[in-house]
C-alpha cells in the first residue's frame, strides 16, 4: 500500500525535492515511497511519472518502469524523456528493436543528449550494428567528453571486435573519468589477458574484487589470469567462489573443467566440460540430432554411431583413439574434416569414414568425439595410450624416404608456429603464447649432425624463406595437401619437435619420437609438472619455465639433440 497522499501544493513540492535529493544520493529506495506518494496526489503529472520510472529503472525493475513511461507517453509522445525512459525500460527487458526505437526518437527529438546517444549506442551494439554503434558513442563523447560510461561502452565494442589495445584505451579513458567504475576496472583486467600481461590482468581484477567481493564474473576472470601465470590451486580457489555465487555460469564451469583436467581429476573436468555446449561459440558446433547421444551406456551394443569432431584437428587426432573402443562394441560411422579423412581410414576398427557435412548414413546414437572420454569414464590409469593407432601409407613413407635420402644427419622435422585465428581474440592471444619465429630456433641448426625438415604449413611457412645466416631448413611442404601426406613425411623422419598444434598430436598418433615446445600455461592436456604424456608415450614436454622464455626452452632441446647425435649411429649414406 502506498502512503496517504498529500494534497498541500507545498507538501507535494517539499516531498518531490527530498527525493530528488535522495535519488542524487543514490538512496533510490528511501525516494520510492516519497515518490509514490507524490504520484498519489498528481497521478497524471509529467514531472512526476518520470521521476518515478526513472526510479524503478534505478532498483532494477524496468517493468515498472514500463508503465510509468507509457502513462506519461499519453498526451506527451513527443517528450525526449518520455521516449529515452521508454528506450531504457524496453532495454532492460531484453527487447532491442523497440528500445532502438524510442532512444533514435529521443535522439531526434533532442540531438545534444549524450546520455541517449550512449544508450543508443549499447542497444545498436546488442543488435551486430558495431559501425553505427561506434558513431553513436562517438557522437554521445563529442557532446560529453566526461562521460565516462561511454568511454566503458566504446571499450566493450573494441573488446567483443577482437582489439583488445583499443579496448584497453577506452577503458583506462573511463577510470581516469570515474576510478570506481567496477565493471571498467574488471574489463580492463579482461584486456590486459588479451593482450597477454596476465600479471596485469590479475591486479585489474583484485582491484575490481575490492570493490564488489562476490562478484562472479570478476572472479571468474581472476581466475583465468591465475591460470596463465600457472597458480593452478589458487585458480580452481577462484573457479569455486565464481560458482558458489553463480551456479550456473557457464565460462566458469568450462574454464573450471580445464584447470580440473590440468591437475589430472580427469573424471569431475570431463563431467564439467560437457558445459561446454552452453557457450556461445559452440551452439553452432552442437548437432541437434533426433537420435539420442550415447553417455556411455550399454544401449550401444550392436547399434550404429555416429561419431562427430567439434573442434579443431588436434583434438580430432587426439581423440579418435577411442574409435577402436566403440567399434568394439558398435558399427561406427565417424565424420572427419577434409584434411584428415584419408589418414583416419587407417583407424583400427574399421568403420565408415564421411567427410564432415556429408549426409551420414543410418544410425541409432551419436557422440561427439571429445565426449568420448567421459562415455568411457578415462582416468589417467585408463588412457587408451597404445600406438601407433593411425598409419601412414607404406608407399608414400618409401617415396618420401627415397627423396630424403642425400641427408644423413638425424633428420628433424619443425613445427614453430600454430594457425593463426584472428577471428577470436582469446585463441589469437593463446597462439601467440604458443607460437614462436623460426629464427629463435637458428641454434638447433648449429649443431652439427642435424639436418632440420620443415613441417610447417600457413602464414609462419614463409619464414623458411628468410632464414638467418647459417641455418639450414628443407623444405618440401608445397607437397603436402593433407595430413596422410604429412604423416608420411614424419614417419620418413626421425624426430619431430613442434610448438603446441596439431602435427604434435599427429606424431603422437604414430607412435614417432616427438619433442613439445611448450608455452608456459600449457594446455589442460599436457598436465602440470610433466616432462611426458600419459597420451603419448613417444612424447617429451619441454615448458617454458617463466611466460614467454623461449631461449631457455630452445637451450634445454639443444642439449638434448646433443646427446641423441652423439649416441646414434650415422644413417648410411644413399643415393635419392
Amino acid at each position: 500500500m502506498t502512503a496517504r497522499a498529500a494534497s498541500n501544493p507545498a507538501d507535494v513540492a517539499r516531498l518531490l525535492d527530498r527525493a530528488r535529493q535522495l535519488q542524487a544520493a543514490g538512496r533510490h529506495a528511501a525516494a520510492l515511497p516519497l515518490c509514490q506518494r507524490v504520484w498519489d496526489d498528481s497521478p497524471d503529472d509529467l514531472a512526476t511519472l518520470c521521476q518515478l520510472g526513472t526510479l524503478y529503472h534505478q532498483l532494477s525493475e524496468p517493468a515498472a518502469a514500463l508503465r510509468c513511461f507509457q502513462r506519461a507517453a499519453t498526451g506527451h509522445l513527443e517528450n525526449a524523456v518520455v521516449q529515452f525512459g521508454l528506450g531504457a525500460a524496453m532495454q532492460e527487458l531484453g527487447r532491442p528493436d523497440e528500445a532502438l526505437a524510442h532512444y533514435n526518437r529521443a535522439v531526434a527529438l533532442r540531438p545534444t543528449d549524450a546520455d541517449a546517444l550512449n544508450n543508443r549506442g549499447s542497444v545498436l551494439q546488442a543488435l551486430g550494428q558495431t559501425d553505427a554503434a561506434l558513431r553513436s558513442y562517438d557522437a554521445a563523447l563529442a557532446l560529453r567528453p566526461t562521460l565516462a560510461i561511454a568511454h566503458y561502452n566504446r571499450g566493450n565494442l573494441f573488446r567483443h571486435t577482437n582489439c583488445p589495445a583499443e579496448a584497453l584505451a577506452c577503458y583506462e579513458r573511463a577510470l581516469a573519468l570515474q576510478p570506481d567504475l567496477m565493471e571498467a576496472i574488471n574489463n580492463r583486467g579482461v584486456a590486459l589477458q588479451l593482450l597477454n600481461r596476465h600479471a596485469e590482468a590479475l591486479e585489474a581484477h583484485d582491484q575490481a574484487l575490492a570493490l564488489r567481493p562476490t562478484d562472479a564474473d570478476a572472479l571468474n576472470n581472476r581466475a583465468t589470469a591465475l591460470l596463465a601465470i600457472g597458480r593452478h590451486a589458487e585458480a580452481r580457489a577462484s573457479f569455486d567462489l565464481a560458482l558458489t555465487v553463480d551456479p550456473n555460469m557457464v565460462g566458469a564451469r568450462v574454464n573450471r573443467a580445464y584447470c580440473l583436467l590440468a591437475q589430472g581429476n580427469l573424471a569431475r573436468g570431463w563431467a564439467e566440460q560437457e558445459w561446454r555446449w552452453r557457450l556461445p561459440n559452440f551452439r553452432e558446433a552442437r548437432r541437434e540430432l533426433p537420435q539420442p547421444r550415447w553417455e556411455g551406456g550399454p544401449e550401444i551394443d550392436g547399434k550404429t554411431i555416429l561419431l562427430w569432431p567439434e573442434q579443431g584437428l588436434g583434438d580430432a587426432l587426439q581423440f579418435c583413439r577411442y574409435v577402436k573402443l566403440v567399434a568394439a562394441r558398435a558399427t561406427v560411422v565417424l565424420e572427419a574434416p577434409q584434411p584428415l579423412v584419408r589418414l583416419l581410414c587407417s583407424l583400427p576398427g574399421g568403420g565408415q569414414i564421411i567427410v564432415a557435412g556429408q549426409t551420414p548414413p543410418q544410425f541409432d546414437l551419436h557422440c561427439p568425439l571429445m565426449s568420448l572420454p567421459r562415455a568411457f569414464r578415462t582416468d589417467l590409469a585408463t588412457i587408451p595410450n597404445e600406438t601407433p593407432y593411425l598409419e601412414a601409407n607404406p608407399a608414400e613413407v618409401t617415396a618420401w624416404r627415397r627423396r630424403l635420402a642425400g641427408l644423413t644427419g638425424l633428420r628433424v622435422g619443425l613445427v614453430w608456429a600454430g594457425g593463426r585465428r584472428d577471428f577470436d581474440a582469446t585463441l589469437r592471444a593463446a597462439d601467440q603464447r604458443r607460437s614462436l619465429p623460426l629464427a629463435q630456433l637458428a641454434p638447433l641448426a648449429r649443431l652439427r649432425g642435424i639436418d632440420l625438415v620443415s613441417l610447417q604449413k600457413g602464414d609462419a611457412a614463409s619464414q623458411a624463406r628468410t632464414l638467418p645466416p647459417g641455418m639450414v631448413i628443407h623444405d618440401c611442404t608445397d607437397q603436402l595437401q593433407d595430413f596422410a601426406d604429412t604423416a608420411a613425411l614424419i614417419e620418413a623422419l626421425d624426430l619431430v619437435i613442434s610448438v603446441d598444434t596439431s602435427v604434435v598430436h599427429l606424431a603422437g598418433a604414430l607412435g614417432k619420437p616427438v619433442w613439445v615446445l611448450n608455452r608456459f600455461d600449457a594446455c589442460w592436456r599436457w598436465l602440470i609438472d610433466r616432462e611426458d604424456s600419459p597420451w603419448y608415450p613417444s612424447a617429451r614436454l619441454f615448458h617454458q619455465t617463466s611466460p614467454g622464455d623461449w631461449t631457455g626452452v630452445i637451450d634445454r632441446v639443444a642439449a638434448a639433440l646433443g646427446k641423441e647425435v652423439a649416441g646414434r649411429r650415422p644413417l648410411p649414406r644413399r643415393k635419392a
